[in-house]
């Protein structure tokens, strides 16, 4: 017999069916939040960070609708990136197109999961990359559900604390890795 997680199960006082719908409601909050930075032309590429041109870039980029940050810099998310674009680093412009090849190749796992998640279309790939750390950010969720039950107030105060942490919440908008 399949047992429902002690999360799920009925006997709860409101209180703690309380503290459960406020942590949904959180949930829900940052899911709202990530819609809204959803464009119709370039998807949800506004959270790489790509710079404006004159950058190195890759020509399969280039090709692409992207959103470019007119106040940013080169910022990381947008080497990755290009990282998933051609995973297997076999195009002499990549060395270009990216400000630290032997770094950046060294953590080269997220852009090998963007790759596989968009199938190797390079459109569905910017977005995978993208959205990953979405992705991440709720099965992160969904694991601390675990360690620090959001059923009780200070349960609920240790779970935010930890999901909305500045650090993990700039990962998650900026495409970043360090989440």
């Amino acid at each position: 017999m399949v047992r429902l997680p002690q999360l799920m199960t009925a006997g709860r006082s409101p209180r703690q069916w309380t503290c459960l719908a406020a942590a949904l409601s959180l949930v829900v909050l940052l899911l709202a939040s990530v819609a809204r930075l959803y464009h119709p032309l370039y998807g949800f590429t506004e959270m790489i960070g790509f710079a404006n041109p004159g950058t190195g870039e890759l020509s399969v980029l280039q090709a692409i609708p992207h959103w470019r940050h007119p106040l940013w810099g080169s910022y990381d998310g947008q080497f990755y990136a290009q990282l998933a674009l051609e995973p297997l680093l076999r195009d002499p412009a990549i060395d270009r197109a990216l400000d630290s090849a032997p770094y950046r190749a060294r953590r080269i796992l997220f852009s090998w999961s963007a790759w596989a998640l968009g199938l190797g279309r390079p459109e569905w790939i910017l977005q995978a990359y993208a959205l990953q750390n979405v992705l991440v950010w709720l099965l992160l969720a969904a694991v601390m559900t675990r360690w620090l039950r959001p059923d009780t107030p200070r349960g609920l105060a240790l779970w935010t604390a930890c999901l909305f942490s500045h650090g993990l919440l700039h990962s998650v908008r900026a495409a970043l890795l360090d989440g």
